[in-house]
């Protein structure tokens, strides 16, 4: 009971930030992590033991989170496409209405101040007038957004291209994903064979990705990944290749926490096991490749608000 409690408290957390959020992305993440919190929570109470309340909830929130991070994404690059057509629809517009404003200036112009009806199209001019200023300010509005927009995917771009030339030289992929950012490095590079503690050479690395992270990506929700080949376990006492996964993660997380002060709030891990290879088991190689830990970092593009 006591763990159905802090799931549920997990589930009231998530929901708070999703009222509070300020971009789409860590509302859509939010979001995403209160309805997997609490499918999660509820899969481990009726399982009674596979997962406690407590673990289901937060493997829940883990998962639906990023799915959620992904969604606001999405809408960031939906935006984008709605921007260009609504700027395409106001100049179409504005190229109307001054079409009409020409004509109504040249029956002005032939009509002559005598003629009765001459105060109604001036009337009808000042309106054309201020419909075109009104257009041409929302045009300008949408197009300082849409230059906005570009500007930081521009400006993303280069950033990651001077990041990824810097992770090389340690032996770190930088790709980006629908996910998020992510940063691999294979197990040789952090761990023993079949251990979870991180290695001296692997407490250097990390320490220079931690500085890293935080000068490039201050206080972004970080995932911490734990994957594996898929030779079953033999010597090593884990129970199976979803604990080794998890511990490794777990041990990556920890350590950006005690040692480089990572806020616990904003991060998370998960474990993938042997399901998620990126090469075949097949070989040597392959399996070399896929045991790695990858650290996630969760999208938070700033969306500007479109006004009510």
């Amino acid at each position: 009971m006591n763990r159905l409690k802090v799931a549920v408290v997990v589930i009231l957390a998530l929901g708070a930030v999703l009222v509070t959020g300020c971009t789409t992305v860590q509302k859509g993440a939010a979001a995403g992590g209160l309805v997997g919190a609490a499918v999660g929570g509820t899969w481990a109470y009726q399982t009674e033991g596979a997962l406690s309340t407590c673990e289901g909830a937060f493997v829940g929130a883990a998962t639906g989170g990023l799915i959620g991070a992904l969604a606001g994404d999405q809408l960031r690059e939906q935006r984008e496409k709605n921007l260009e057509a609504e700027i395409e629809q106001l100049k179409n517009q504005v190229e109307d209405l001054e079409n009409q404003l020409r004509k109504a200036r040249e029956q002005a112009g032939a009509l002559g101040d005598k003629d009765q009806s001459i105060n109604s199209l001036k009337d009808a001019i000042d309106n054309l007038n201020k419909q075109i200023e009104d257009l041409k300010n929302q045009l300008k509005d949408k197009e300082n957004e849409l230059a906005n927009l570009r500007g930081a995917k521009q400006s993303q771009e280069k950033n990651l291209d001077d990041l990824k030339k810097q992770l090389d030289q340690l032996q770190v992929q930088l790709a980006q994903t629908p996910k998020g950012i992510t940063l691999t490095m294979v197990d040789s590079l952090l761990f023993k064979p079949g251990q979870a503690e991180i290695t001296e050479k692997g407490k250097a690395l990390l320490d220079n990705v931690a500085l890293i992270l935080k000068e490039k990506f201050p206080g972004r929700e970080l995932i911490f990944e734990g994957h594996t080949d898929n030779q079953p376990i033999k010597y090593s006492g884990w129970r199976d290749n979803w604990e080794l996964g998890a511990e490794r993660a777990l041990e990556v997380l920890r350590y950006f926490i005690k040692t480089h002060a990572f806020d616990a709030k904003r991060v998370s891990a998960t474990s993938y096991g042997e399901f998620h290879p990126v090469a075949s088991n097949a070989t040597d190689e392959g399996r070399a490749q896929n045991r790695r830990a990858v650290i996630v970092v969760v999208p938070t593009v700033e969306i500007v608000k479109k006004p009510l």
